[in-house]
C-alpha cells in the first residue's frame, strides 16, 4: 500500500514539475516575441521598430491611406483628425481613436497617454521629431518629390516588414504600379502638353518636375508644358498672363483652399477672363484635381492609384 502512494507522489510531482515547465516555455515564447524587434534605417536614424506594433499613433495621412489598404489600421490607437479625407473619413469618426490633436498641432500629453509602440509621422511633422522619439519609436513616411512612387514603395515595404505582412505589401506594390503603367499608356498616347497650378486665395504656383507633384510628369508621363519650371515644395509663383502666355493643351489645377476646408472648389475666382481664352479651357481641358487626394493624401497607396486615375481620365 506505502509503495502504491509513493508512487502516485512521484508521479503527480513530475506532472506538476511538467506543467510548470510547460507554462514557463509559453510565458518565455510570449515574451520573446514581444521583444523581436526590427531596426530600420529612416529619416537618416537607426529606428529600432517592435515587430507588429499592436498601439500605433498616426500623423501622415498618406500613412493612415496605407495602413488602411494593408488591413492594419485596427492597430491605431490615436492620430490627428484633422483634413482626413472622404475615403479615410471613417478614422475620423471612430470614438476608439484618440484626437491627438492637428496635423501641424500634436498634443502630446494623449500622444503619450496612448501608451504607443510606435509613431508614424510625416515631412509636416519633422520638425517634431525629438519629441515623438522621447515617447515611442518614430518612423518618417518620408516621400521624395524627385522618386515619388519610389518613395511610396520604400514606405510600404517597410509597412510589410514592421507589421510582418511582406508578402500582401509586395502584391499591393504590384497591383499599384499595373494601375499606374495602364494610366500612363493612355497619358503617352495622347501625347499632349500640360500645366499642373496650385491656386491659393487668388494667386497661382506652377510646378514641374520634381516639384511636389511632379510625380504627374516624372512618374505618370505627362508632358509639361513648360520644362524650366523652378524646383520648389511652394511651387514658382505666375500670374494667369503666364498661363495665357503658354497657353496649355491641358491645364491641371489643385485648389488649396478647398484642400483645407475652406468651402469648394473656387471655380469663379480661377476661370478669369485670360485663363478663358487657353486652349485648355476652350476644348474643355481645364481639369480640377481632387484637392484632398493630391494636397492632403498625397504618398497613399489609394491615392497614387486615384491621382493617376484622375489624370488618365483627361487623355
Amino acid at each position: 500500500m506505502k509503495k502504491a502512494s509513493l508512487l502516485f507522489f512521484t508521479l503527480a510531482l513530475i506532472s506538476l514539475v511538467s506543467c510548470k515547465n510547460r507554462t514557463t516555455s509559453t510565458a518565455d515564447q510570449n515574451k520573446s516575441k514581444s521583444d523581436q524587434t526590427l531596426t530600420l534605417t529612416n529619416n537618416h536614424r537607426e529606428v529600432t521598430i517592435p515587430l507588429s506594433p499592436q498601439r500605433v499613433v498616426v500623423f501622415d495621412i498618406g500613412a493612415l491611406d496605407v495602413m488602411d489598404d494593408l488591413g492594419v489600421a485596427d492597430r491605431i490607437v490615436a492620430m490627428a483628425k484633422q483634413g482626413i479625407p472622404q475615403y479615410l473619413r471613417k478614422y475620423e469618426s471612430d470614438k476608439d481613436i484618440v484626437n491627438a490633436g492637428g496635423l501641424m498641432d500634436p498634443n502630446f500629453e494623449k500622444i503619450h497617454a496612448a501608451r504607443p509602440d510606435l509613431i508614424i509621422i510625416g515631412l509636416r511633422q519633422l520638425k517634431d521629431y525629438d519629441e515623438y522619439a522621447k515617447i515611442a519609436p518614430t518612423y518618417l513616411y518620408d516621400l521624395d518629390y524627385k522618386n515619388f512612387v519610389g518613395s511610396i514603395r520604400e514606405n510600404v515595404k517597410a509597412f510589410g516588414q514592421i507589421f510582418e505582412i511582406e508578402d500582401q505589401a509586395e502584391k499591393r506594390l504590384a497591383k499599384m504600379e499595373a494601375v499606374i503603367e495602364k494610366e500612363k499608356e493612355k497619358i503617352e498616347e495622347g501625347n499632349a502638353k500640360a500645366l499642373l497650378v496650385l491656386y491659393n486665395n487668388g494667386k497661382f504656383s506652377a510646378y514641374g518636375k520634381g516639384s511636389r507633384f511632379g510625380f504627374m510628369f516624372d512618374d505618370f508621363g505627362v508632358l509639361p508644358e513648360v520644362d524650366n519650371i523652378k524646383t520648389s515644395t511652394h511651387g514658382a509663383s505666375i500670374s494667369s498672363e503666364y498661363l495665357y502666355d503658354h497657353n496649355p493643351e491641358v491645364l491641371f489645377v489643385i485648389d488649396r483652399n478647398a484642400a483645407i476646408g475652406e468651402g469648394a472648389i473656387q471655380k469663379e475666382s480661377i476661370e478669369n477672363a485670360l485663363v478663358k481664352k487657353t486652349k485648355a479651357y476652350k476644348n474643355n481641358r481645364l481639369i480640377y484635381l481632387s484637392p484632398e487626394t493630391w494636397y492632403i493624401a498625397g504618398g497613399g497607396i489609394q491615392a497614387i492609384e486615384k491621382a493617376a486615375r484622375e489624370v488618365g481620365a483627361a487623355y
